[in-house]
């Protein structure tokens, strides 16, 4: 997921109601919509220092979570763990173009974006998302993980996705996504002082207008239990308020 990601050089389209927006816009909302945070559902028991923290009673661990009330912390590759967070939280169900998601809501760092997801023992399908003043809808839905069976080193999954942005209940602009994810490894990794065992996929994304996202092949790091211990664009997991136990 891309979370601060400097602004793009590309032309300038014209939004609903005058407001102007960069035809990159759309590629930075679609990778910050690709953080899994698809993060574990399990009670909260470990507090993230100087935060206000939630506890939520969870009589099970979910592979894919989706509890209420959840946490998770990351900074840029390099950042000392002193530097302001990202904070992912999970937010509970809501109402999205007319289904039932989960909403996941990252902000810090002047980021503060929203993900509409459906989970299940299925897998992990993106609806949408969205930030201030625009709305992002995924027609079909995005496969982001695969059931949980399907775990394995080689295994493949992809799709094709219309991307509609919507901005003062208008479509701004729309094109045609291609992803594909291959699981290249199981490993462990140290990050933060901690020791993850994570599957290794690497994610690739086409887009039908290659100036507003060209193709990309990146890796991130996804640990049952944890949720995404790297993002795909370096991003590292340093905290969470809650303690692993399936």
């Amino acid at each position: 997921m891309r979370l601060g990601a400097p602004a793009d050089l590309c032309d300038i389209r014209q939004f609903p109601a005058g407001r102007r927006v960069c035809l990159g816009m759309l590629r930075r909302l679609l990778s910050a919509s690709l953080l899994a945070g698809l993060l574990v559902g399990c009670a909260p028991s470990a507090q993230i220092s100087g935060q206000a923290t939630a506890s939520v009673a969870v009589h099970r661990v979910n592979f894919y979570p989706d509890q209420n009330g959840l946490r998770w912390l990351y900074l840029k590759r390099g950042s000392p763990l002193s530097a302001p967070a990202y904070q992912l939280s999970s937010e509970g169900p809501t109402i999205f173009n007319g289904l039932e998601v989960r909403v996941f809501r990252l902000y810090g760092n002047g980021a503060d974006r929203r993900w509409y997801r459906q989970i299940s023992g299925r897998g992990v399908y993106l609806e949408g998302f969205s930030l201030p003043g625009v709305v992002v809808e995924l027609s079909p839905p995005w496969e982001e993980d695969p059931p949980v069976a399907d775990w394995k080193v080689g295994y493949t999954w992809s799709g094709s996705t219309h991307l509609t942005l919507i901005s003062s209940g208008k479509t701004v602009q729309t094109l045609i996504v291609d992803y594909r994810y291959t699981v290249l490894e199981k490993r462990t990794v140290s990050v933060a002082g901690k020791s993850y065992r994570v599957w290794v996929v690497d994610r690739e994304i086409s887009s039908s207008n290659t100036a507003v996202f060209p193709p990309t092949s990146k890796e991130l790091w996804f640990a049952p239990y944890v949720g995404n211990v790297k993002s795909a664009d370096g991003l590292l997991l340093v905290a969470k308020n809650f303690q692993v136990r399936p």
